[in-house]
């Protein structure tokens, strides 16, 4: 009789879904599973890293968007599961079927799996706005943090001889969402826009930054004293902070408010919000209103034993408090671990443990050589917390390559990111 060897699916190469891969390659048998990652790229992206390839600047401009950069931002699978016992399928997902947890692919090929893992992340949420998907920027993937900065390139050798009218609406960035990655970016394009401004001999005070927030706080993530230090810190850059501004529509060459008001821009960055996948609404698996899937204590999808979700797919409290855990990227890691142990204690028929949201670190880069930490119950800012946050990237970069080749890539990226600063 032959035992066939379970098969584990995991959906998604984001933070959970590499964590998840890595660790039960690490600790499991080569009879206990197969693991295979399935993922539409052939590359994983991290995301901390994408505002700096959107507004990369010279003396490394073409190494910093070409490569340097690159290896930090979007790390080759092949090289991230070279000498693991993962097997990586670089597909698009079309539709599940969730009862036999059978995923089918856009290219006809279907595959079967004893434990399937959805960590597909999330995809952009526009909340009925108009304009939104056909006149805004996001920086979700790699190529589109690329094509921004190529476009703000391409203002500034269009209109440096314009009018000063022409030129306040074509060098205007409004980056609409308030949160970390809404002010790591506003930060840096007050510099990348300067110092474009400087290399094109254009008026630096035509180059505007405007920060959108439909709710009452920036930075809402922050405590209270390092969101001030990071607000001020905006304010030094020349941002202006727009919070209780609601974003209505987007035009290709305006935004408007609900509030009233109306600023002409050709650049408008949408990081307002993320939405459930495609592909989760499709699958009859049971999704919550606010997005992602319902899943318990042990990070199971509710009323399906042999499905987990981690990331920004799955809706989950926090057994001890009850708190609803947020979408952000260190959450993704934390779950991605316990699922992966789960999925090894679920093949060994040992008891399940608990997801608890532990504190968890944030960071937030405000221009240059500045960033905010809070590493409960620690809080860095400046140049301080700028360091701790280049560590927190080596720290990544480890837990996905071999240590040799993450601190080589590590060390070129500081080199130009001080550069870029």
């Amino acid at each position: 009789m032959v035992i066939q060897t379970p098969r584990v699916v995991i959906l998604g190469g984001g933070l959970a879904g590499v964590r998840i891969a890595l660790w039960l390659s690490r600790h499991q048998a080569p009879e206990e599973c197969i693991v295979t990652l399935v993922d539409r790229a052939s590359e994983h992206v991290y995301p901390p890293v994408l505002y700096e390839v959107a507004t990369a600047f010279n003396p490394f401009e073409r190494e910093a968007v070409g490569k340097v950069l690159h290896e930090t931002a979007a790390v080759p699978f092949s090289r991230i599961f070279d000498g693991s016992r993962v097997v990586f399928l670089q597909r698009s997902v079309e539709r599940i079927v969730s009862a036999t947890r059978t995923v089918h692919f856009t290219n006809g090929e279907t595959l079967p799996a004893e434990i399937l893992v959805f960590a597909l992340g999330s995809q952009l949420a526009i909340f009925g706005v108009p304009g939104v998907d056909t006149n805004a920027f996001s920086i979700k993937t790699l190529p589109e943090a690329a094509e921004l900065r190529h476009h703000l390139v391409r203002q500034f050798l269009r209109y440096r001889s314009a009018s000063r009218n022409r030129q306040e609406r074509a060098f205007c960035v409004a980056v609409v969402g308030g949160g970390s990655a809404g002010v790591e970016l506003a930060a840096e394009f007050a510099v990348f826009l300067r110092r474009l401004a400087w290399l094109h001999r254009v008026d630096p005070d035509v180059c505007r930054v405007f920060l959108f927030e439909a709710g009452d706080t920036i930075l809402r993530e922050c405590p209270p004293q390092l969101r001030e230090r990071g607000l001020a810190r905006l304010r030094t850059l020349g941002v202006q902070l727009l919070p209780r501004e609601s974003v209505c529509a987007v035009g290709p060459d305006h935004l408007s408010c609900s509030g009233g008001m109306f600023l002409q821009t050709d650049t408008i960055v949408w990081l307002a919000g993320i939405r459930t996948h495609d592909v989760l609404l499709r699958s009859g698996l049971p999704v919550h209103a606010r997005g992602g899937l319902y899943a318990d204590h042990t990070l199971a999808v509710r009323g399906f034993p042999d499905i987990f979700a981690a990331g920004d797919c799955v809706y989950a409290a926090d057994p001890q408090t009850g708190r609803i855990v947020p979408d952000v990227a260190y959450a993704a890691v934390q779950q991605g671990a316990v699922v992966a142990q789960n999925i090894l204690r679920k093949l060994r028929g040992q008891p399940l443990i608990s997801y608890i949201d532990h504190p968890r670190p944030t960071y937030t880069t405000v221009g240059g050589k500045f960033a905010l930490v809070h590493l409960p119950p620690w809080q860095f800012a400046g140049r301080v917390g700028w360091t701790v946050k280049q560590l927190a990237d080596l720290r990544y970069l480890f837990s996905v390559l071999p240590n040799d080749v993450a601190f080589r890539a590590w060390g070129k990226s500081v080199r130009v990111r001080v550069a870029n600063d």
